[in-house]
């Protein structure tokens, strides 16, 4: 069995879709589904057919920055990004985070799989490259950039495949606009093939790193998080976070998310593709709860990803109903988190992998489906109404295509949404990768390039955005 990540599900989410898909009702089933059936065809949502250039080269934007349009009659504003050094296949964007007017994304196939990770900033509406960062000690083929997140002046940034994937990951601080690396973090008991930093998220001066494929006593690759906590800038190790009823396989920690002293794993292979996330509660870092969907099942992938904000929790299920996907809010209240509510999209679609991707900030809630509209991808945001989490906006990119992985990725906060698109061709160079920023703006102009050539009315594109976190 091959190691589970987003992009890495490839053979067992084929196996997983197709007995589901053999269990639902034939009226159920779209002609466009009926492939599923073959065992030796891959999956819809990780299918991955030849892409076509979106965009002509004449308007292609200048690299590090990004061209701006009016996506919806909402007047969200999309703005798309490439690497300065893009290049084929080093998957920009097949990670993000966004903080405040900063965002990290990640390319961990570049520069022959050393990968690297890109620092973009807001000023003025407009996103700009202003830092590439690598490993002081990186190799070929480490994967740097295979997961990134932000939280104030530190970025962490995890070399999954480092040392025969044993794996690693990186602390960066920033001082003014120099980003240096100040930490580099491992697990005191890991061994090759760990992967740890599958997945890795920083909350202030604490950090949560999965080792999804660890083995625990005889169960191999039941998998682990590890919590690092900083103080007086050196970061040490602290807990090791296990699931109390783990078995092997379950590859915990496909997802992680943190907040202050809640942390959440999600392990979607739990129970034959059934899903579970797990909680565990600082200082002490003990399990406190296992969650799973009041309707789940078999093949339903809950804990493909998982987002937690204040007393919210969000976990995505996306290969239920036929990997339309679902997403589950949770919401906590006396240490017991009870599920709230189950977030639909109205225009699911068999494959459209709803839920591969979470992310939330405040009453926002951005939930990825990577194979959603022809396999182009699309994030779908929520807002909070009195308790009820509704639609309010369906965010695809301007020049979609087949298969660039958009969405597979996303990132909020303060009202901007960051999606990225691991996989697109940028001129002739196939699986590039891009990102895109979406930002809600009401007075702005459609069709604006800000570029440094043409702006705004006031002479700035003010309401530009740009995009990055999870993986095909």
């Amino acid at each position: 069995m091959r190691f589970l990540s987003v992009r890495g599900m490839a053979l067992l989410l084929a196996v997983a879709s197709a007995c589901a898909m053999a269990s639902t009702p034939a009226a159920a089933i779209s002609p466009a589904s009926s492939r599923l059936q073959a065992p030796t065809q891959q999956h819809p949502a990780l299918q991955q057919p030849a892409l076509q250039q979106r965009v002509p080269d004449a308007l292609q934007p200048a690299l590090g920055q990004a061209l701006a349009h009016d996506v919806n009659p909402q007047s969200w504003i999309e703005s798309k990004v490439i690497a300065s050094d893009g290049a084929a296949s080093a998957e920009f964007g097949y990670s993000v985070s966004i903080s405040g007017t900063i965002a990290i994304i990640g390319a961990p196939e570049a520069n022959a799989g050393q990968g690297a990770a890109y620092v973009f900033t807001e000023s003025g509406g407009v996103w700009t490259e202003v830092s590439r960062l690598a490993a002081a000690d990186g190799l070929a083929g480490d994967n740097f950039g295979w997961s990134v997140s932000l939280s104030g002046s530190n970025a962490l940034i995890s070399a999954r495949a480092a040392d025969s994937n044993r794996g690693a990951a990186y602390v960066f601080t920033s001082v003014g606009s120099t980003w240096t690396q100040t930490a580099k973090l491992v697990a005191d008991d890991g061994v090759a093939d760990d992967r740890f930093g599958n997945t890795v998220v920083i909350s202030g001066s604490t950090a949560l790193i999965s080792a999804a494929t660890a083995t625990i006593g005889a169960n191999t690759w039941q998998g682990a998080g590890y919590i690092f906590t900083e103080s007086g800038g050196t970061w040490t190790q602290g807990a090791k976070l296990i699931a109390d009823d783990g078995v092997a396989n379950d590859q915990l920690g496909v997802s992680v998310a943190l907040d202050g002293d809640t942390a959440v794993m999600g392990t979607p292979l739990n129970g034959f593709f059934t899903g579970a996330a797990y909680v565990f509660a600082g200082p002490t870092w003990a399990q406190t709860q296992k969650i799973t969907a009041a309707d789940g099942g078999p093949f339903s992938g809950f804990g493909a990803s998982v987002a937690v904000r204040d007393s919210t929790l969000v976990v995505g299920a996306n290969l239920a109903s036929a990997s339309v996907g679902a997403a589950y809010v949770f919401t906590e209240s006396g240490a017991t988190w009870t599920q709230q509510q189950k977030v639909d999209i109205a225009d699911g679609e068999p494959g459209a992998n709803f839920g591969v991707s979470a992310s939330l900030s405040g009453t926002t809630l951005v939930v990825g489906a990577g194979r959603t509209d022809g396999a182009n991808g699309a994030a779908y945001v929520f807002e909070d109404n009195a308790g009820t989490w509704i639609q309010s906006r369906k965010l695809t990119a301007s020049d979609a295509a087949d298969a660039t992985g958009f969405a597979y990725s996303v990132s909020v906060d303060n009202g901007i949404v960051t999606v990225g698109a691991g996989q697109a061709t940028v001129g002739g160079n196939v699986k590039q990768g891009a990102t895109y920023f979406y930002a809600d703006d009401a007075g702005a102009a459609d069709d604006i390039f800000c570029n440094g050539f043409e702006s705004g009315e006031d002479g700035t594109c003010s309401a530009s955005a740009a995009g990055t976190h999870r993986q095909p």
